[in-house]
């Protein structure tokens, strides 16, 4: 038996116990499965995807191309394209070198081929450096970057053997505060803590260490995983509005007109009119893309869209009130001239009746007014101070005929002087002659009067000079002072007048003791509706009025 019979004999023995034990089948599975991954690439979110790649010294030629394959394999499963994913790559050493950006390439090949062509710089570790010019230069929307509106994942994928000559603490965690992913790949003496302090959060999902460089591409599968993978589907995420899918994590994102709540789970309206000079007159009312003004109730918005004018309702001609139109904010009301009240449909008006009620007190006739109700009297008479009852133009009727006013002047020496006031009298009224008869009730002498009297109506009343009052017996006086009060006498009245040569107006003579008889019992005075009243004063002034 040839060797080469021995070999085909054993090869044969071999494959069978491996398909017997389900190794053969499985090696064809991964084969099939790599292919796939390779040449496959998924439906993944668009990115802006930086590599970062470590170009030292201390990574030797042979390991510098092992990265190269690595960064290759991974662009086999990333749509790349300008509304897809766009991929930028920059090396360090001792300085950053830019080999292409963002808006350089369009396409998955042309993108290979500038990996392929990438010269090793071998020279230091300035990592912290090369993720500040990512930050500051690459991820910008100059070098291809999409704006942070479109919420398009920026991600950047640093990969280093080594520990960093400069440092990256801070640098990493602005670049992280603003919005960038970073993936932190370490290779072989590389400190996980370093990692941690470049990388995301959570760690797990952003930190990788292998122990040399050909175990990167061990890390193939583990990143298309990520990278492809719907984590907005596979995880109970809790976003208001939108879940955005990124590289092993994802993101809430809110709808136009709305802004994320620092919670990174619910959105609020964006609050553009406080972020703007509106100029609205009233209000700003803030939009999905933008602002508006609106007027309060009762205005309407001016053409320009910002001020407003308030809104007659009067003007508008169709109010339908009787008297007046008020115009209010939003609508208007109907009003009534004084003296007048709305009636229940609103619109027309009835005059108020002041006088209705009967609670007026007026004694003749009364007269509704705007305001109120008012007395009157009939004619022949006059309204009292007290504005209800009615008091005649004439003093005494004698013989039906109406006298309006008599006076009579007593002198010091005797001489008495008669004034018939006619001129004051209505057109129903009359003068009193001095000839007319009348009784006069005190003229019999016993009143009993101490010093003064006077005819009331129909009986004589006792009365006291100035400077005295009347006792309770209702006929003598007493002193309210200790001056002696002169004496007055009177004389009889009706005496006097009924004599016929007193009959002329402005007649006078001299009362003598023999004036003081008794009246004659033939004179009557009638008296209506009004007293007459005589009185006298220590001027020995004496009117009938």
């Amino acid at each position: 038996m040839s060797i080469h019979f021995q070999n085909f004999v054993c090869s044969l023995v071999l494959l069978v116990t491996l398909y017997v034990t389900g190794v053969l089948e499985k090696c064809i599975a991964n084969v099939f499965q790599e292919q796939n991954l390779l040449f496959n690439p998924c439906k993944a979110t668009p990115l802006d995807f930086i590599f970062v790649i470590d170009s030292s010294r201390s990574i030797r030629p042979e390991d510098y191309d092992k990265v190269k394959t690595f960064i290759v394999n991974l662009l086999q499963f990333l749509d790349i394209g300008p509304n897809a994913t766009r991929v930028g790559l920059l090396q360090y050493g001792s300085v950053v070198q830019p080999e292409f950006s963002l808006n350089t390439y369009t396409s998955k090949a042309q993108v290979e081929e500038a990996v392929r062509n990438m010269r090793h710089l071998a020279t230091g570790t300035m990592t912290g450096l090369a993720i500040q010019y990512t930050m500051e230069v690459e991820l910008t929307e100059e070098q291809g970057a999409r704006p942070k509106s479109l919420q398009i994942p920026r991600i950047a994928m640093i990969v280093t053997d080594g520990r960093p000559q400069d440092t990256v603490e801070e640098i990493a965690a602005e670049a992280r505060e603003a919005g960038i992913q970073i993936f932190a790949i370490g290779v072989g003496r590389v400190e996980m803590k370093t990692l941690k302090a470049i990388g995301s959060e959570p760690h797990s999902e952003h930190v990788h260490l292998v122990a040399n460089f050909s175990q990167i591409e061990t890390l193939i599968s583990v990143f298309k995983s990520k990278l492809c993978a719907d984590m907005c589907k596979v995880v109970e995420h809790q976003c208001q509005h939108l879940c955005v899918s990124s590289p092993a994590s994802y993101r809430c994102r809110c709808r136009k007109g709305f802004i994320l709540n620092p919670d990174g789970k619910t959105c609020k309206a964006e609050d553009t009119c406080a972020a703007v000079d509106h100029g609205c007159d009233h209000i700003c009312v803030n939009l999905a893309d933008g602002y508006e003004c609106l007027c309060r109730p009762g205005y309407e918005l001016t053409i320009d869209l910002k001020t407003c004018n308030r809104i007659d309702y009067c003007d508008l001609g169709n109010h339908g009130c009787e008297h007046n139109c008020v115009s209010l904010p939003g609508s208007y009301i109907c009003s009534c001239k004084k003296g007048f009240v709305l009636n229940a449909d609103g619109k027309t008006c009835s005059q108020i009746d002041h006088c209705a009620a009967g609670s007026h007190g007026c004694e003749q006739e009364f007269m509704n007014t705007e305001s109120s109700c008012v007395c009157k009297c009939t004619n022949g008479y006059t309204l009292r101070s007290d504005g209800k009852t009615c008091q005649s133009k004439a003093l005494v009727t004698l013989f039906g005929k109406s006298v309006c006013k008599i006076c009579l002047v007593i002198c010091r020496n005797k001489q008495t002087t008669v004034r018939i006031c006619g001129r004051t009298c209505g057109t129903n009224h009359t003068v009193l002659h001095l000839n007319d008869q009348f009784v006069d009730p005190c003229a019999d002498g016993s009143h009993g009067c101490e010093q003064e009297f006077v005819s009331a109506g129909d009986s004589c009343v006792c009365r006291c000079r100035k400077g005295f009052t009347l006792r309770p017996d209702g006929k003598t006086c007493k002193s309210m002072r200790l001056n002696t009060v002169l004496p007055l006498i009177v004389h009889n009245l009706q005496s006097y007048l009924g004599s016929p040569s007193h009959a002329d107006e402005g007649s006078s003579s001299r009362l003598g003791p023999d004036r003081s008889e008794t009246p004659s019992s033939t004179t009557r005075l009638e008296v209506k509706d009004r007293q007459v009243c005589i009185s006298m004063t220590v001027k020995a002034e004496l009117c009938l009025s």
